[in-house]
């Protein structure tokens, strides 16, 4: 189950899953469901009751009370569920076999780092992010938050922006 969203990387994680498909052996069927990202109801019917059979379960979605619940569900009837790209959940309210991706806090962390070394001098720090419901966002905006509050004390964060990957949002902003 994939977002359907216009930013950039779903299109790119997208195309990436059609190229990875042609590479499985023919006896591995692979069924696609690109969902709207913002219908957290089709998502979790979606999860609970899928249109064919399954032996798991790839997801790439909102983190979000309904998904948690669902994925929580089938997880308890032994289906093994794999997070891609951004996990959902701490970890340990949804027990996914694996989460697939980067270390979003750690990213974070680093994007906080560079910040505070750049900046030239005392000031604000106007956090961007796509969209807070997803869980690597809020790890990555958290991160950077820590580090520039622990390591460069004359710098102050300014509340997180939601910018949906849009240029003009984030311009205004």
């Amino acid at each position: 189950i994939l977002a359907r969203s216009p930013t950039p990387f779903f299109r790119r994680l997208e195309l990436a899953w059609q190229r990875a498909m042609q590479l499985l052996d023919r006896r591995i069927v692979v069924h696609r469901h690109v969902l709207p990202e913002d219908d957290d109801a089709l998502v979790a019917r979606t999860v609970l009751q899928p249109p064919h059979r399954r032996n798991g379960l790839v997801i790439a979605a909102r983190d979000t009370p309904l998904v948690r619940q669902a994925l929580r569900t089938v997880i308890a009837q032994g289906l093994p569920v794999v997070t891609l790209m951004s996990d959902i959940g701490d970890g340990t309210d949804v027990p996914r076999l694996h989460y697939a991706g980067i270390d979003n806090h750690r990213a974070g962390r680093t994007a906080g780092h560079f910040i505070g070394r750049m900046a030239p001098g005392p000031g604000e720090v106007l956090v961007l992010s796509n969209s807070l419901a997803y869980r690597a966002h809020v790890d990555r905006t958290q991160g950077c938050r820590e580090v520039i509050a622990q390591r460069f004390p004359r710098l102050a964060c300014r509340d997180t922006v939601e910018c949906f990957d849009d240029s003009d949002r984030a311009y205004h902003a």
